[in-house]
């Protein structure tokens, strides 16, 4: 399931660079078709992020240590709903929920705007898909979470698989039901920002600095300023358990 993750994330990563190319080249020459194109990018990026998210989580709930990201964060004892928050519980899992979120805000959009035929739009998603990019390639090159623990042996350069009997666990200050909410939703409130600073940049570079990307993004950043507010109240709650 690990391979599967990496797999994911992998192809995750080049089908995005694929969404880029098409939106910003489909702008620059006026053809629709590699909008369009790109935008079904879009929605294959989502699915390829789902899957590797999925595949985390199973990892965490059949306690497979042999991932170094499952045996940090997680042990055999730690009840269910605290090892799939363990998800986010270090870098690399939040890295990737972060990631998770944004390729699926990029879908939204997407879907929304099917039938909008505009440059703002067409420029908004591309800057949208290259922040996806930048964490795509943290999660794939730098801080993979399904990277697999290894042992060298004395004498030798080739690594050897190794499976603990059990996990490090979750800290212990990490161990609060708000832990389960806390992290989703103050993610959602920073994630959801992106999108109006994407169709400011958007109205910037194609001159379109109407009222139009104010109307698009209105609900948005209402979404985000929503969603971040409670994530505070509910991490200063957290503060004083």
């Amino acid at each position: 399931m690990a391979n599967f993750g990496n797999l994911s994330l992998l192809l995750a990563f080049a089908v995005t660079i694929y969404a880029i190319v098409m939106l910003f080249v489909g702008w620059r020459t006026r053809r629709r078709e590699l909008v369009k194109s790109g935008e079904y990018a879009i929605y294959a990026t989502l699915l390829l992020v789902t899957l590797a998210a999925l595949a985390l989580f199973y990892l965490f709930a059949v306690d497979d240590f042999n991932v170094e990201y499952v045996a940090k964060y997680s042990n055999i004892d730690l009840p269910l709903a605290y090892k799939l928050a363990a998800f986010w519980g270090g870098q690399q899992g939040s890295l990737l929920f972060w990631t998770w979120v944004l390729v699926i805000f990029a879908a939204i959009v997407t879907f929304q705007n099917r039938h909008r035929r505009s440059h703002l739009v067409t420029v908004a998603l591309g800057i949208i898909s290259t922040t996806s990019l930048f964490f795509l390639l943290l999660n794939t090159f730098v801080e993979n979470p399904f990277a697999r623990l290894g042992i060298i042996p004395e004498g030798d350069t080739q690594a050897m698989p190794f499976t603990p009997t059990d996990g490090r666990g979750l800290n212990p200050l990490l161990q609060h039901p708000i832990m389960v909410i806390h992290p989703p939703v103050l993610f959602v409130g920073y994630v959801g920002f992106v999108v109006p600073a994407a169709f400011a940049l958007a109205a910037l570079v194609t001159r379109e600095l109407g009222n139009e990307w104010i109307a698009l993004v209105r609900r948005w950043a209402l979404l985000a300023w929503g969603f971040l507010g409670i994530g505070i109240i509910l991490g200063a709650a957290w503060a004083y358990v």
